[in-house]
């Protein structure tokens, strides 16, 4: 009997772990899930922060073609202070530039007005192996004329020619084509920087001609400016830690383009926040614009910091209390058990008592017949 009453306490504590067990579990699933809606939540602030600053730079870059579209003729310094107003107001624009188109019949002329304007030392030139070289001979050249910032760093790119850069061909090409803001693959200087460089294409009349063909006959320039995404990342508020990557799709004629990593961030190291359940959250985004695509890839270890401790920790409690109401009822069940014993027995113990004392009394019975009496009782 005692052994089935620590059978039932046993159970009870049991029982009690089995109910805690589940609802801090149930709690810290739910404290999952409420960290997977925040880290979504932050996922779509960080991919529009990065839409508004992408969709700045089209704007600026659309600005600017609308000076050269407005102006019979823009100089130095009308290009310089239009483009060091947008320099200052956006950080992750890191440069802005503008091409002519120089066929190579007025390449010899070309050169010479510039070095009469007091650049002694300009050439139309190309990048081999991130050393400039006078250009080969071609039939057309985009050189860069306005630069800004231009300093003692950046001077040396004035007379690069865009279009004789292979990653950035594709792009000019398109940019001619289909009348947009194109963006180009990094090339080799830009690679090491998560950069990547937008161009949009100018044409003789100050009006987009409206067919691919047109287009091509009457382009007679580009304006490109270069975009540091990580600053761009670096500007967003990131509340949640989340990982980063963000991938470029330069748009292509053919529309065969590959993606490219421009940014990899990683907050974990940062953090210093010890992973738990090890489980990781991921979502992809795309940012899809009218002449490239970029794909915002966030993720993030789930760690104590998401989690709602109150809930796991009143869930915690509670199932204590049960725990103890349980083996609180068991043993008040094993107190009333262990009290009806005593009175069955005590009653037993009385009958047994009153027979003896009546057969004892009982001078018709011998010894003999007393004791099998007694066993029958």
């Amino acid at each position: 009997m005692l052994q089935l009453f620590f059978n039932i306490q046993f159970l009870s504590l049991i029982g009690g772990v089995i109910i805690t067990t589940s609802l801090v579990t149930f709690s810290l699933n739910d404290s999952v899930d409420s960290a997977k809606q925040q880290f979504v939540e932050n996922t779509h602030r960080t991919h529009d922060s990065i839409l508004q600053r992408i969709n700045s730079s089209d704007e600026i870059i659309n600005s600017i073609s609308a000076l050269f579209n407005t102006i019979t003729y823009v100089d130095a310094d009308q290009f310089r202070l239009f483009a060091e107003d947008s320099l200052r107001r956006h950080a992750y624009i890191r440069s802005v530039a503008y091409m002519p188109l120089i066929s190579a019949k007025y390449r010899k002329e070309f050169e010479e007005e510039m070095h009469e304007n007091g650049y002694v030392t300009f050439s139309v030139k190309e990048q081999n192996n991130n050393r400039y070289a006078i250009s080969e001979n071609r039939s057309i050249y985009f050189p860069s004329l306005f630069l800004e910032p231009l300093n003692s760093t950046t001077a040396r790119q004035l007379g690069f020619d865009v279009l004789s850069d292979t990653q950035f061909e594709t792009a000019i090409l398109y940019a001619i084509d289909s009348a947009n803001a194109i963006a180009s693959l990094p090339n080799q200087a830009e690679r090491r920087d998560g950069h990547y460089t937008l161009f949009k294409a100018l044409y003789t009349g100050k009006s987009i001609p409206r067919k691919t063909t047109e287009r091509r006959q009457m382009v007679n320039g580009l304006i490109a400016i270069n975009i540091d995404m990580n600053s761009i990342v670096n500007e967003t508020d990131n509340p949640g830690k989340l990982n980063i990557e963000v991938d470029l799709i330069p748009g292509t004629i053919s529309n065969d383009a590959t993606s490219y990593n421009l940014v990899s961030q990683d907050t974990t190291q940062e953090s210093g926040n010890s992973s738990i359940i090890n489980k990781v959250f991921n979502e992809t985004m795309n940012i899809r614009l009218k002449g490239y695509n970029l794909t915002l890839k966030t993720s993030k270890k789930v760690d104590w910091q998401d989690m709602n401790y109150s809930s796991i920790v009143s869930s915690f409690v509670i199932g204590l209390f049960l725990t103890m109401l349980l083996i609180l009822i068991a043993r008040r069940s094993q107190g009333a058990a262990t009290e009806k014993l005593l009175r069955d027995s005590e009653l037993r113990l009385r009958k047994w008592n009153n027979a003896i004392t009546n057969l004892a009394k009982s001078k018709m019975l011998s010894n003999e017949e007393l004791l099998p009496s007694i066993r029958e009782i």
